[in-house]
């Protein structure tokens, strides 16, 4: 089972992530997507999604507790 940050409906996904999944980390934003997805109301689930530097503080603060453990 896999989650979304928002509800829709995926349309398309990309064939060539079967043969070269590692474009997902060397171009994420063009020959690495996943998939297209049809939104069901992006308007409400927009405001909902977290801006580049709050989603980076909470990876770096998962990230230190992580080292902590080691």
């Amino acid at each position: 089972t896999y989650t979304s940050p928002v509800n829709g409906i995926i349309v398309e996904v990309n064939p060539a992530m079967n043969d070269a999944p590692e474009a997902i980390n060397q171009d994420p934003y063009g020959a690495g997507w996943l998939a297209v997805m049809e939104v069901t109301d992006w308007g409400a689930e927009r405001a909902r999604l977290l801006n580049p530097q709050a989603y980076f503080k909470i990876i770096k603060g998962q990230a230190e507790d992580e080292a902590k453990k080691l």
